[in-house]
């Protein structure tokens, strides 16, 4: 009879969404500050990240965020098809956007978001934020 290998603290995964690379490199720093482990793919299309994670159905992330401005498919437009999409409406939505409209705050809210992060603009400050989630 063999033994099973318990992983006490399982790593976190996340997908971020997002056309700016430097809003990544920002959001990448705020993770490294956070106390477990976290690997986080970045997309900077968001077809190409909907077709991935549609692709991976035995492995799907922790977190997704989402940028809510983005040419061609925004952030409302991903949010509608992972939420309508029954293998994957139970992942954990968070927009992530430098909109701090109530409006897009409440549309993203009534459409199924977990959390709306304003983009702040410090590193400590989305450090602070994301350790809600790891």
């Amino acid at each position: 009879m063999g033994m099973e290998t318990l992983r006490i603290g399982t790593e976190k995964t996340c997908i971020l969404i997002d056309d700016d690379e430097d809003d990544h490199c920002f959001f990448v720093a705020a993770l490294k500050g956070q106390s477990m482990k976290i690997h986080c793919t970045h997309y900077l299309k968001p077809k190409e990240a909907l077709e991935k994670i549609s692709q991976n159905k035995g492995t799907q992330p922790s977190y997704i965020f989402i940028d809510l401005n983005m040419p061609q498919l925004t952030g409302l437009d991903c949010l509608r098809i992972l939420k309508g999409t029954p293998t994957l409406s139970d992942i954990p939505i968070i927009i992530y956007s430098t909109s701090s409209n109530p409006n897009d705050i409440d549309t993203c809210k009534r459409l199924g978001a977990t959390a709306y992060i304003i983009k702040p603009d410090s590193i400590d400050a989305l450090t602070s934020r994301l350790s809600m989630y790891f």
